[in-house]
């Protein structure tokens, strides 16, 4: 996945058209609650990709809720 590909978001979250890779991919730090208590506070590390969908960009989407449409 490289900057200029058309891709679309397969996780059926947010948006169901294709969108532009703008920028990435690049590394990104999340921060996940832990399931077994929900008090602890986890990072993640993940490769992220910014993408614009019609005038809209959406920022750090990570790539494998993403496919390339080729």
């Amino acid at each position: 996945m490289n900057k200029g590909d058309l891709v679309i978001n397969t996780s059926g979250e947010e948006w169901t058209s294709p969108g532009v890779v703008i920028k990435g991919p690049y590394g990104a730090v999340e921060k996940v609650e832990s399931s077994w208590d929900g008090r602890a506070l986890l990072t993640v590390e993940t490769k992220v990709v910014d993408v614009l969908l019609g005038t809209k960009i959406y920022f750090k989407i990570p790539i494998e809720k993403l496919k390339v449409l080729r």
